[in-house]
């Protein structure tokens, strides 16, 4: 029994000491890791956390960098020191510490205005440094938007140099770059293509839908860029970027009204935009008003040629006002049937999501009224004016666009976008003939689908690698029909006898549907050299029916096709010194035929 006890007393001795021993070491452990606070700075756009950010005190006595997860260690600074966080190419941030904790040791810190004009992001659809890429590539940033004031998303794009502009009409905007235009220029909006199955090789209004007053900023690629965009890219690539929330901003909340009046249009433009900012998420609305009269010509006429130009009769005809013959202008310097009026709406949801990811929801809408097209109602046959009414109908772009950003900072996929759009475009055309009562439309629907996804691998000192794929599918319906007017002196009371008409495009239904991988390369040869390849493999497939209700020619059913495209991009960028830089580039460009190129009618 003694010596039971006597072990037991030594054992429960020997426990209770090495039981002390861990709880203290485990107290130790917990106590000094509760003190070394771990502070995460990152970028507020991207959400990725930025590396070589400089930590300094007010008398720069004490300072820390961030690792290459981003974070530093708060404990070495003091309770009541105010932090300095700097970064190039990123606003001067100053926080205390208990600022720092309210956001949960996160510092976001926002790119510097000034320092975007140095970053590309539409080449490679990923971001870039200006002197790194050999493309041709102008910037229209928001300070200048705001300073030209242009009034719509087509008259912006005369901001950068190179750019020509062609007007059928007042509501009309067709870029042209190195002489290509319509469908060999790809509009592009937030990384989505607008360019659908039905742009044609004529001119295009389709810039105007695009609301100049929600831009940030515009990137214009000069030449082929089929390698990051695919079919259409043969001129150039016009890449409009809407302004997006920042999350958890300076400002929790801040308003613009914004209103512009031009004589030479007789327009007015109100717009309205307010952004929230919160800790986790952000909102960003835009809603903007436009209308435009009558454009109003010159004058002076120094060439010699006074009548060049004059619009002396033109057509009253509405939708409800009937008149037999054209009207007499009481100003030929104004250029009757040139206005129309447009609505615009932009709604940008960004929310911060666990694991490091972030989802952004983009909401786009236009419409417009009834655009007169004023070189048709100019047109003449026999020595007066042939139509009494030619106008497109109400153009309307509804785009619903979700977008997940993945941080994941692995090897091969070091962070990535996934941006799936759905878009829906409705176009009309509407004519009828001076001494007829017939009035003839024709309608088209385009559903859009896509996906893209865009990746980069971990960057090193000297090479960075992107890749991505995209899937767009279009879906297209058409129908036409002629009515006869009733009609009681001046005045159209309504329409009888309707009938179907040849549709524009294919009668029965088509789609389009794209398919495609890339990828792009970019090495540092040294620090003046910089070599990208990159390149892209492209399907496509077309099909579409005709009822026989509408043909033309009966023995017209059907028609498919498929094609399939390789293209490749080599550039060199060479920077001797810091004033000038020698480009070499090599690129391949190309169209896949679509819709509008295999299935359409129209009168010759």
């Amino acid at each position: 029994m003694d010596f039971l006890a006597r072990n037991r007393s030594r054992f429960c001795t020997k426990f209770s000491l090495s039981s002390f021993v861990l709880s203290l070491g485990f107290f130790l452990c917990f106590y000094s890791t509760t003190l070394a606070q771990s502070v995460t700075v990152i970028d507020a756009f991207t959400q990725q956390p930025l590396e070589q950010v400089m930590i300094t005190n007010q008398t720069k006595e004490r300072y820390a960098t961030t690792n290459d997860q981003g974070q530093f260690e708060l404990d070495q600074f003091g309770k009541e020191e105010q932090l300095s966080f700097q970064m190039m190419g990123y606003e001067k941030t100053t926080l205390n510490r208990k600022e720092i904790g309210l956001q949960d040791h996160v510092v976001a810190l926002f790119l510097d205005e000034k320092m975007l004009g140095e970053i590309v992001l539409s080449v490679a659809r990923t971001a870039a440094q200006s002197q790194k890429i050999a493309e041709r590539v102008s910037l229209i940033d928001k300070n200048t938007i705001q300073k030209e004031s242009p009034t719509t998303g087509a008259d912006l794009l005369l901001l950068a140099p190179g750019v020509r502009l062609q007007k059928s009409q007042g509501g009309g905007g067709s870029p042209v770059l190195r002489g290509f235009e319509a469908n060999r220029v790809l509009l592009v909006v937030d990384g989505i293509r607008m360019n659908n199955a039905i742009y044609r090789s004529g001119h295009l209004q389709n810039a105007i839908t695009v609301d100049p007053n929600s831009i940030e900023r515009v990137e214009v690629i000069y030449g082929a860029s089929s390698v990051g965009y695919g079919s259409d890219a043969l001129g150039g690539v016009v890449h409009y970027y809407t302004k997006t929330p920042k999350i958890n901003n300076k400002k929790a909340t801040q308003s613009i009204v914004y209103s512009n009046y031009n004589s030479a249009q007789s327009a007015f433009i109100q717009h309205f935009e307010t952004e929230a900012s919160f800790k986790q998420w952000a909102s960003f609305s835009s809603v903007s008003y436009s209308s435009f009269g009558d454009i109003r010509m010159g004058k002076n006429r120094h060439h010699g040629y006074e009548n060049w130009g004059l619009v002396n009769t033109y057509s009253a005809n509405s939708e409800t006002a009937y008149f037999a013959t054209p009207s007499t202008n009481s100003n030929p310097n104004i250029q009757k049937n040139s206005g129309y009026s447009q609505v615009d709406f932009l709604q940008k949801f960004v929310i911060n999501l666990p694991g490091e990811s972030q989802f952004l929801l983009n909401l786009q809408f236009s419409n417009s009224s009834n655009i007169p097209r004023f070189d048709k109602l100019n047109e003449t046959r026999k020595g007066s004016l042939r139509f009494a009414e030619w106008h497109y109908g109400p153009q309307k772009r509804l785009l619903i666009s979700p977008q997940l950003k993945l941080f994941p900072r692995k090897k091969l996929f070091y962070k990535g976008t996934i941006t799936g759009a759905f878009q829906q475009v409705e176009e009309a055309r509407i004519k009828r003939n001076f001494g007829s009562l017939s009035r003839e439309s024709q309608n088209e629907v385009v559903d859009v689908f896509s996906i893209n996804g865009d990746f980069e691998m971990a960057k090193t000192e000297r090479f960075s690698v992107a890749y991505g794929f995209e899937w767009v599918h279009n879906r297209i319906e058409s129908n036409a029909f002629a009515v006869d007017l009733q009609i009681a002196n001046n005045t159209i009371l309504g329409e009888e006898n309707k009938r179907m008409i040849p549709t524009r495009y294919p009668s029965h239904g088509s789609r389009y549907t794209i398919v495609a991988a890339y990828g792009n390369f970019r090495y540092d040869l040294n620090d003046k050299t910089t070599l990208a390849l990159g390149t892209r493999l492209t399907n496509t497939q077309l099909d579409a029916a005709w009822n026989d209700a509408a043909l033309i020619n009966s023995q017209l059913n059907s028609v498919k096709a498929k094609n399939t495209a390789i293209t490749g991009s080599f550039s060199l960028a060479y920077r001797p010194t810091q004033s000038w830089r020698l480009n070499l580039l090599g690129s391949s460009g190309f169209r896949s035929p679509n819709i509008d190129d295999l299935g359409k009618i129209r009168e010759n």
